[in-house]
């Protein structure tokens, strides 16, 4: 047990963060509760429990890196991270990289002095890589004072490590790295290739009492195994369910059969199969078609109106561009010329084009348009306002499943005629990839490893350019809808208000066991958030004994709101609400009425005055 204090403190310690966070107030960041939840873990292991070796997990979208970043502020804080002192953030992608360079730069402006340049120095090494890191672990801090916060990739410290490898212990300034995070652990660091340098540095390089923190939407078992135990999990569901990402998930998942017509001795998903190329766009088109047809039904041809922002993974550079190019066609065909270019519409970007990034940003700022891509899809994509994911490839690994999925999940902030923001986000899986959802929850946790770090590479990466050939091709016709989660957060507080039309107030415990009895098996949490949310919106009010009640006045508004058209006597409004039927509530309920009517009454009265 630790005492009051302690805890106290470490409540002191996340105020302060949230407050320097609140300060700059151009960054947009107010920690919400789950972010400063997983800081308080975080601290309490390192600060309390003296916990330096731990991984911590989110789901992709939920805001690790601001977690981090709050860490790092803390721990300056509570003066673990000292001056001349150095934070090794390693992250595996130079994509990556780039984005928490930029988010570091946003958040740390913070702390910046005008004179003295603030307690915290970020450097991003480009060039001269080996160069950079010698200086830094060898004569950096002679004159500098600051905290290094040093963004590189597990590679370029694998070369260092390898190319000084008998000489590395004279570099001193490895013994100042006090705290070393790495990013997305579910990948490189355990493999085949660098393993050995991040066991050095690990066992041997880094002080013994440096804090090892592992960071992945999905840690894998050798990370858990290696650096430590999960001290803070967030699953993608109670994420959903929360509205911390996207409210609801729909995938449509089918199977497709694709019969090579060339012996070649190949796989079919190691060729571009032509047909299979122009399959794939008619049926994804004639989806996002049917998916606009609720938003603009008076449109004979939703896709005039606008193209949901979609994401394509496909199987390989060469059938990206076949997939590319028919969709090109088709849109050219199916829209009128507009000051918006066919090229713009349908965008491709893989790891061979030089410009990738540069097509990734562009997407990011259309408001519509289809982006076609091989392995640009793994870790590094985020753009929030992606509709919908097709997965056109086999994804033979959970863990790349639930990397590749969790692209679409980030919750949007262009809501208009955003498909993601007014219904759901959507998965269209062509090759029954979707199976692997069963298991998203316990990758999510940990429990799978990586038994072939090349399969995962491959899955994530997908193909080169490869032959092209011509094949016979059949997409099922017949799709499995899945939901996650099965209720969204919005569907839980209206079955709520539903279970609340009783003339008494009903516990959190109760009320969820009346939703496991309508059949919504729901935790604990999720029902309690639910009833908070309904009290910020002053639906419910909580009375004493801790019993949430619906009061009469609110219901009666809300049955008259949704049943617009429909002529109630006294008795029938009081039954539908759940109001008991005696002279007093019937009295209430008079009131209540007569003070909306006088309310309508004495708004249109002063409408042609406005």
């Amino acid at each position: 047990m630790y005492s009051n204090s302690h805890n106290l403190d470490v409540e002191e310690v996340i105020t302060w963060v949230y407050e320097r966070f609140k300060s700059n107030q151009s960054l947009g960041i107010l920690l919400y509760d789950r972010q400063r939840e997983a800081l308080r873990k975080l601290l309490e292991n390192i600060v309390l429990k003296k916990n330096f070796r731990m991984v911590f997990q989110m789901p992709t979208g939920a805001g690790k890196t601001v977690v981090v970043a709050g860490l790092i502020m803390a721990l300056y804080h509570k003066v673990f991270l000292k001056k001349k002192d150095i934070v090794l953030y390693l992250t595996p992608r130079i994509i990556l990289k780039r984005q928490v360079e930029e988010r570091f730069d946003e958040i740390f402006q913070i702390f910046k002095d005008p004179y003295k340049g603030g307690p915290f120095r970020i450097e991003r090494p480009k060039n001269d890589i080996l160069g950079f890191l010698k200086f830094y672990f060898g004569k950096w801090g002679e004159v500098e004072d600051r905290i290094l916060i040093l963004i590189i990739t597990p590679n370029a410290l694998h070369k260092f490590i390898e190319e000084y490898r008998d000489k590395i212990q004279e570099f001193s300034n490895m013994k100042r790295v006090r705290l070393i995070l790495m990013d997305e652990v579910h990948r490189v660091y355990f493999g085949p290739n660098i393993s050995r340098s991040i066991e050095r540095l690990l066992d041997e390089l880094a002080p013994k009492d440096s804090c090892v923190i592992g960071l992945s939407a999905t840690p894998i078992r050798q990370a858990i195994e290696r650096i430590g135990s999960i001290v803070y999990s967030l699953s993608s569901k109670q994420a959903m369910m929360e509205g911390i990402l996207a409210k609801k998930l729909r995938i449509y998942s089918t199977n497709t059969r694709t019969k090579l017509l060339e012996r070649i001795g190949k796989d079919e998903w190691s060729v571009a199969v032509v047909e299979r190329a122009e399959k794939y766009c008619d049926e994804i088109l004639n989806k996002l078609s049917e998916e606009l047809k609720d938003l603009y039904p008076e449109s004979p041809n939703p896709l005039l109106k606008r193209i949901p922002k979609t994401l394509i993974v496909a199987a390989n550079i060469t059938e990206a561009y076949e997939i590319a190019n028919n969709l090109r066609r088709r849109i050219s065909e199916l829209r009128p010329p507009t000051k918006v270019r066919v090229e713009e519409l349908v965008r491709v970007a893989h790891y061979k084009i030089p410009e990738a990034d540069e097509e990734i940003n562009r997407f990011r700022e259309q408001d519509q348009g289809i982006l076609v891509t091989v392995n640009m899809a793994d870790i590094g994509f985020d753009d929030e306002n992606l509709e919908v994911l097709v997965i056109a490839r086999p994804i033979r690994t959970p863990i790349a499943y639930v990397q590749i999925r969790g692209r679409v999940l980030r919750r949007p902030k262009n809501t208009s005629d955003n498909i993601k923001a007014l219904k759901y986000a959507v998965i269209i899986d062509l090759t029954r990839v979707a199976q692997h959802e069963e298991s998203v929850e316990k990758v999510e946790l940990g429990e799978f490893g990586v038994e072939d770090f090349e399969e995962l590479e491959r899955d994530l990466k997908g193909e080169g350019e490869v032959e092209k050939v011509r094949g016979e091709v059949a997409i099922d016709p017949e799709y499995k809808i899945i939901e996650v989660p099965p209720i969204s957060l919005d569907e839980i507080q209206e079955e709520i208000l539903k279970i609340l039309r009783v003339p008494y107030g009903l516990s959190t415990h109760r009320i969820k066991e009346e939703l496991a009895e309508k059949g919504f098996k729901i935790e604990i949490e999720i029902v309690e958030k639910a009833c908070i949310n309904l009290a910020k919106n002053n639906k419910l009010i909580l009375r004493e004994g801790n019993v949430w009640f619906y009061p009469y006045e609110v219901r009666i508004k809300d049955i008259l709101k949704t049943n617009r058209d429909k002529i109630w006597s006294i008795k029938e409004l009081m039954d539908e609400a759940g109001i008991p039927i005696t002279h007093d509530s019937e009295v209430e309920v008079r009131k209540i009425l007569n003070d909306i009517i006088k309310k309508v009454l004495s708004e249109r009265l002063e409408e042609p005055w406005r």
